[in-house]
């Protein structure tokens, strides 16, 4: 009895061990590399709050280098403020950011990044960077550069500015760390502080949703480079177009922010953020580097259900495709745009979905190039976006393929205008749609034929496990192992092998 239930725990531990998880706990995102210098408008790009009279809505891009890793955010926000001792100021009494980081690796290390918006002042009492060390956060003489902007009337005073921006450069050699290789994970979150009078209090907005600034676990997921999708061996394909109203399906989209005109005959704190857009027949997708600008900013989500897939199949490719008939600014004010796309989780209604409460990304899963708009000609100039990977692990969760559309741009006049799924069906082709095509998986791991029992003791136990599992662990495939626990014989030393001998046990 005991013997069962250890070996079934033992198991099931193993499989939580050695599985990839495929939902994400928390949000994950792809650091592009850059190894000439970060690119502003080509970094990653995600968000938290919201925009309204005593709230925050911040932008976070992050991108590293050869030598440091690069954050800068840009938070919607309408009274500045800091404090103005600038030999001692309190950096939490006043408008700033922390970011909290977690390298990886044998010298693994948490640090708290923070930096508080100020004026004319030097910048050097208005930031710091702290260590965890246990649960106490300790100051470290490391460096690191932060680079405070706003824009609006001015700080320090109760007439309406439009938000303030931090830019960071920190040196890997600062975190105890190399150049992360490709793949390499470390953990990130973020808080923004916001005081908005002299005498006021100091409101937190924290990311992602429910972190703990001493817990790392609560954090979302630093994934350095950008992960490519390989097409698995399959057999017996098919393709599927979906697209709104083609063979009954329904594809509901919403765009949230300042639509194509910049929140026109909007109050830009109290009723910007807070704008429903349903059935409007186009998008726009905007934003830039100058954060006084950001009622012209915009996003677009996109639900499309997976049922046309059958249960069972194996995703070989996916391909989103839009129709861009239009862009902001006059002729030659404006150049291409690097447009992402995001999956998202959360469920959202296109009747009731603003800027304020639309959900925030899990991870970012493509990009492409957007040049600005040729002439028209209906349906307008076709784009694809490659994504497999977002598709593949939709399907994989039982769920639709749940996007959010966004760029990190750093021009004006950078809007870029498509077609959108509430088109009249006089231009059906235009409507956004993903092409999927999927097939039945080829089985090419060959039957297992070596005994499980590798120490010839005639049991199999968990001596024999820890033989294999040494040479999983160690051995990454050498040949000296491979002809004693390859039992599967695909050249591989992997986790197959591992839940063979498990089931044998």
């Amino acid at each position: 009895m005991w013997k069962v239930k250890f070996f079934s725990f033992f198991a099931f531990s193993l499989l939580t061990l050695f599985t990839p998880s495929l939902v994400w706990a928390q949000p994950v995102i792809h650091l592009p590399y850059f190894p000439y210098g970060v690119r502003f408008s080509e970094t990653a790009i995600t968000w938290f709050g919201a925009v309204t009279g005593s709230d925050n809505y911040t932008d976070l891009r992050l991108g590293y280098s050869d030598t440091e890793l690069f954050i800068t955010n840009n938070t919607f926000d309408r009274l500045l403020w800091y404090d103005t001792n600038a030999s001692s100021p309190n950096l939490q009494n006043g408008d700033a950011i922390i970011i909290y980081l977690q390298t990886s690796g044998i010298n693994q290390k948490t640090f708290k990044i923070t930096a508080q918006l100020n004026w004319w002042e030097s910048r050097t009492t208005y930031q710091k960077i702290e260590e965890l060390n246990g649960s106490v956060w300790q100051s470290v003489a490391v460096p690191f550069t932060s680079i405070s902007g706003w824009r609006g009337n001015a700080p320090l005073d109760s007439v309406d500015d439009r938000g303030w921006s931090m830019i960071f450069h920190v040196p890997f050699t600062s975190l105890g760390a190399g150049v992360p290789t490709q793949g390499t994970k470390w953990k990130i979150a973020g808080s923004v502080l916001d005081k908005n009078s002299g005498n006021g209090g100091v409101v937190t907005t924290g990311w992602p949703t429910g972190i703990q600034s001493t817990t790392p676990t609560t954090w979302a997921t630093l994934s350095f480079g950008i992960p490519g999708f390989i097409q698995p061996q399959t057999i017996n394909n098919q393709t599927v177009t979906i697209r709104h109203k083609l063979n009954g399906i329904q594809v509901v989209d919403a765009s949230v922010g300042g639509d194509t005109v910049c929140g026109e005959n909007l109050d830009f704190f109290n009723q910007w953020g807070g704008k429903n857009y349903a059935g409007l027949d186009r998008f726009n997708i905007q934003n830039q580097e100058d954060v006084a600008d950001w009622p012209c900013f915009n996003k677009e989500y996109i639900h499309f259900p997976l049922t046309s897939v059958p249960a069972g199949k194996e995703i070989v490719s996916a391909r989103l495709i839009l129709h861009e008939f239009g862009n902001s600014g006059n002729p030659g004010e404006t150049i291409h745009s690097l447009i992402q796309v995001m999956r998202v989780k959360d469920i959202w209604d296109e009747n009731t979905i603003t800027w304020n409460n639309a959900p925030i990304p899990i991870e970012n899963i493509s990009s492409a190039w957007v040049d600005p708009a040729p002439p028209l000609v209906w349906p307008g100039a076709e784009y694809i976006w490659d994504v497999s990977k977002g598709v593949k692990d939709s399907y994989t969760e039982g769920g639709p393929f749940n996007i959010v559309i966004y760029t990190a741009d750093y021009q004006y006049s950078s809007g870029k205008y498509f077609v959108s799924s509430d088109t009249g069906d006089w231009n059906e082709v235009g409507r956004p749609t993903v092409v999927i095509t999927y097939g039945d998986l080829t089985d090419i791991s060959p039957t297992p034929t070596l005994s499980p029992d590798r120490n010839n003791d005639t049991k199999v136990n968990s001596m024999d496990f820890g033989y294999v599992s040494y040479a999983y662990g160690s051995s990454l495939g050498q040949t000296k192992y491979d002809s004693l626990v390859d039992f599967n014989h695909d050249g591989l030393i992997n986790f197959l092998d591992v839940i063979y001998l498990i089931s044998r046990i």
